[in-house]
């Protein structure tokens, strides 16, 4: 069985050079600014999961700039240390089985371009203050149990409002 590329993830080699990971150089150390971690095993096939998102791994990744982590089969709420990545650009938790809520900490990713939490057991509110994320051009909810949706026009107006030249701001939303 294929482990999607992170057989090459060895302790005693440049985490650089590992398969799914991107590096920034800088001067003489190399920093880890995006993970590929999108459909590591065919999970669905074997009709099993990841289990939750590992938080603890992400709080030493403060330059982290993208992480792509859909179709896993992870479980649980979304880690509070990924909230807190204050360079992320683009997040994509689509096609799990993560549940809760997305927390107020959301407002703090002023970096974020899209966000991207399609197909998954999210419930609750949406935090207003994603309204007020300036750099923000994707906010795709599709397929989850979200209450308040005129937090999500307020979004999308707001949105709207801070794209450039032939941008949009896409909010997508459950018509149930």
């Amino acid at each position: 069985m294929s482990l999607g590329g992170l057989e090459t993830w060895n302790s005693s080699t440049d985490c650089c050079q590992w398969n799914r990971v991107r590096c920034h150089s800088r001067s003489s150390s190399q920093e880890v600014t995006g993970l590929d971690l999108y459909s590591l095993l065919p999970s669905v096939a074997l009709n099993t999961s990841f289990s939750e998102i590992p938080g603890t791994g992400f709080s030493n990744l403060s330059n982290l700039v993208y992480l792509d982590m859909w179709q896993n089969s992870f479980n649980g709420s979304i880690p509070p240390q990924l909230l807190h990545l204050r360079h992320l650009e683009y997040l994509d938790l689509s096609n799990n089985l993560i549940e809760g809520t997305i927390s107020n900490d959301v407002v703090g990713l002023k970096s974020l371009k899209q966000l991207i939490l399609d197909e998954n057991f999210i419930r609750g509110e949406i935090p207003a203050g994603i309204g007020n994320l300036t750099e923000l051009h994707k906010l795709s909810l599709r397929g989850n149990k979200f209450s308040g949706m005129d937090t999500i026009v307020s979004v999308a107006t707001e949105g709207a409002r801070n794209t450039g030249p032939g941008e949009q701001c896409t909010v997508w939303r459950d018509s149930k």
